[in-house]
C-alpha cells in the first residue's frame, strides 16, 4: 500500500506503536474530505484520529483553534 504512511500501516495492522515519533503530533488538522477537524495520529489508536497529517496540513494545538481558524462557517464545529 504505497499511499499509506509506513508507520500507520504497521500500527494499524499489528496494533503496536512503531515509535512515538511516527505516531503523529496529536495536534488537530482539517480532513477536507469530511470537512472536520481530526487529530494527527494513526487511525484507530485513539478517538478522533484522522491519520497522520501531511507536511502541507496546517495543524493546531486544540480542536477549537482548528475549527475557528479553518472551518468557522460550520455550526457543528464546536467542542
Amino acid at each position: 500500500l504505497f499511499w499509506v504512511e509506513p508507520a500507520s500501516c504497521v500500527a494499524s495492522s499489528t496494533k503496536t506503536v512503531v515509535n512515538d515519533a511516527d505516531m503523529g503530533s496529536k495536534n488537530w488538522y482539517v480532513d477536507w474530505k469530511e470537512y472536520k477537524c481530526v487529530k494527527d495520529c494513526v487511525k484507530g489508536t485513539e478517538t478522533n484520529c484522522g491519520g497522520l497529517a501531511k507536511n502541507w496540513d496546517q495543524t493546531f494545538d486544540t480542536f477549537s483553534n482548528c475549527c475557528s481558524t479553518r472551518l468557522p462557517w460550520k455550526d457543528d464545529c464546536v467542542d
